[in-house]
């Protein structure tokens, strides 16, 4: 992948990460992150809006997807807490109604 970008909104675990500044480089990357927590509720709206002009569109065509790392019946939920809990996952974990 050659110019993309990397967003990271708001941190769960670990403020520290190693990255290979050479691969940034030479792909032409760009690393970006924002936090939500500390904005106005206008500043909030506004992000909210932004997103769905912009990703919404992506996202429901296919275009960009997120990374699922499991899905969950409704009725496993206290599994699906378990296993954010122990930070072992990668991606998205989803409950299905």
């Amino acid at each position: 992948m050659r110019e993309g970008c990397l967003l990271l909104v708001g941190l769960m675990e670990g403020m520290r990460a190693e990255v290979d500044l050479a691969q940034l480089v030479l792909r032409r990357l760009q690393v970006k992150g924002t936090a939500i927590r500390g904005r106005t509720l206008e500043g909030k709206r506004a992000i909210t809006r932004r997103f769905q002009r912009h990703w919404l569109p992506e996202l429901m065509a296919g275009r960009v997807r997120p990374i699922i790392d499991s899905t969950f019946p409704l009725e496993r939920v206290a599994d699906a807490h378990r296993l954010m809990a122990s930070n072992a996952h990668f991606g998205k974990i989803i409950l299905e109604l």
